[in-house]
C-alpha cells in the first residue's frame, strides 16, 4: 500500500464513522458544509470564525490548535469546508506541531512510501509532507474518488453539478474526478471496506461481485 493509498484510506475510515453516526449515505457525496462540520463533532474539535487579521491564525487560512480549528471568515463556503477538512486531517495523521525542527525537516527518510523514486531522492521538508497529506485527506473526505465516479458515470452529472450538490469549487471538484475516473486502482474504495471492480460490481470481501440493484436490495449500501 503507497503512502497516498493509506491517506485516503484514513479519510474514509472518517466519513464512515460520520455517515454512520448521522444516518448519512456512505457511497453518496454529501453538501460540504454538513460534512465538514459533522466531521469536526466527530474528532471533538470546535471550529471558531476569525477575522483575517487575527493573530489566532498566523496568517493563515485555518489553524488547528489543541482542539480549536480557527478559520477566516473571509474565505469562500466550499473552500471554507476544504480548509476545514485539512485540518480534520492533521489531527488524524499528525502528532500536530506548529513549529517543525530542523531534524524533522530534513529527515527524507520519514517518506519512502510517497511519490516518484525521484521525489524520495531528493527529499522535501516534512512540514511541506504534512500539508500534502492534509490536502489529500481533505479532498478524500469531502469528495470520495468511488463517489465522485459513480457520480460522473452512472448518475451522468458533470464537474459544475458535482460541485452544485456538493457546494465544492468546480476546480476541486474537477482534479478530484480526474483521480478518480483515469487513474488506474482510484475510485474503487467504496468506504465500507469493499472494492469496486471497473464494471460497477464490487467484491464482497468472499469473493462474488455484487451489482448495484443488488446492494440496494440487500441494504448494505446504507450507513
Amino acid at each position: 500500500m503507497d503512502h497516498g493509498h493509506e491517506i485516503r484510506r484514513q479519510a474514509l475510515e472518517l466519513r464512515k464513522l460520520v455517515c454512520e453516526e448521522n444516518s448519512l449515505d456512505v457511497e453518496s457525496l454529501h453538501p460540504s458544509d454538513e460534512f465538514a462540520r459533522l466531521a469536526l463533532e466527530h474528532l471533538n474539535l470546535t471550529p471558531v470564525p476569525e477575522h483575517p487579521d487575527s493573530a489566532n491564525l498566523h496568517g493563515s487560512f485555518a489553524v488547528l490548535e489543541d482542539d480549536i480549528v480557527f478559520y477566516s471568515i473571509d474565505l469562500e463556503s466550499g473552500f471554507r469546508d476544504y480548509c476545514i477538512a485539512h485540518e480534520a486531517g492533521h489531527r488524524i495523521l499528525h502528532v500536530f506541531e506548529a513549529v517543525c525542527g530542523r531534524d524533522e525537516i530534513e529527515d527524507i527518510d520519514s517518506d519512502q512510501e510517497s511519490g516518484s523514486p525521484k521525489r524520495r531522492v531528493i527529499g522535501y521538508g516534512a512540514k511541506e509532507k504534512r500539508e500534502r497529506d492534509a490536502n489529500l485527506f481533505a479532498l478524500e473526505l469531502l469528495l470520495p474518488c468511488a463517489a465522485l465516479r459513480r457520480a460522473f458515470i452512472e448518475e451522468r452529472l458533470s464537474a459544475f453539478e458535482i460541485s452544485e450538490r456538493t457546494g465544492m469549487p468546480v476546480a476541486y471538484v474537477k482534479r478530484q474526478l480526474a483521480r478518480a475516473v483515469l487513474i488506474p486502482g482510484t475510485g474503487t474504495e467504496t468506504g465500507d471496506g469493499r472494492q469496486e471492480t471497473g464494471d460497477g460490481k464490487q467484491e464482497t470481501g468472499d469473493g462474488r461481485q455484487e451489482t448495484g440493484d443488488e446492494r440496494r436490495g440487500s441494504g448494505s449500501g446504507g450507513a
